[in-house]
């Protein structure tokens, strides 16, 4: 009696199994009728130089668009000193690469930068210099 009920359980199984696989076809089957995106909603360009480092060490970069498009962007140059720069939406410099943070013994880690609704830029990071 016992070997016959773990034979019915097994097809049991087996049963959830099949009917597992055939509900995943189905959505799968499904997921094709769902929207696609448009031409409209894709934009390709050529990549664009945002900073040259040359003999700096710049990393840590992080960036955000304000209502008009413009890329503000904010990083980390050898771990000391933060730097700011702004694009237009075609990738042009608005403002030139400007370093915001004080002379001094800094170490900048983690830059963020956020615009806000009223497109005010926010900049914060962590200062590793003991403080």
């Amino acid at each position: 009696m016992h070997y016959s009920r773990l034979l019915s359980d097994d097809r049991i199984s087996t049963k959830k199994r099949g009917l597992a696989i055939v509900v995943l076809m189905l959505v799968s089957l499904l997921a094709t009728f769902s929207p696609q995106a448009s031409a409209s909603e894709i934009v390709l360009t050529d990549p664009i130089e945002v900073v040259q480092s040359g003999v700096h060490n710049d990393r840590m970069m992080s960036l955000d668009a304000d209502s008009s498009g413009n890329v503000h962007v904010v990083w980390s140059r050898n771990t000391n000193h933060l730097y700011y720069k702004m694009l237009d939406p075609r990738g042009e410099t608005l403002i030139a690469e400007t370093q915001i943070s004080d002379p001094g013994a800094h170490r900048a880690w983690h830059p963020d930068i956020r615009v806000d609704n009223d497109d005010m830029v926010h900049v914060v990071w962590t200062d590793k210099a003991s403080q």
